[in-house]
C-alpha cells in the first residue's frame, strides 16, 4: 500500500495510529507514522495484513487478539 492509502485505511477504520499499530502485531507507532509519511516501506507481510483489515471479520479477529476496541 502507498503511504496515502495506509493513512486512508486507518482513518476509514476510525483508528488512531497507536490502535492501528497494535493491530499490526504491535508494530511501534513511529513505524506506522513512517509508513504513512513514506519514510519507511512496509514488508510484504505487513502489507498483506493491512490489506486484510478491510475485511470486517478479519478486522474483528485482529482487534480481539490485539485488545483493540473498535469504534
Amino acid at each position: 500500500l502507498a503511504p496515502k492509502a495506509i493513512r486512508q485505511l486507518r482513518e476509514s477504520l476510525g483508528l488512531t495510529v497507536a490502535q492501528f499499530a497494535d493491530l499490526c502485531y504491535g508494530t511501534p507507532k513511529g513505524i506506522v507514522e513512517g509508513w504513512e509519511k513514506g519514510r519507511y516501506l512496509q514488508n510484504r507481510e505487513a502489507d498483506q495484513l493491512m490489506r486484510s483489515l478491510g475485511d470486517p471479520d478479519t478486522l474483528a479477529r485482529r482487534a480481539a487478539k490485539a485488545g483493540v476496541t473498535l469504534p
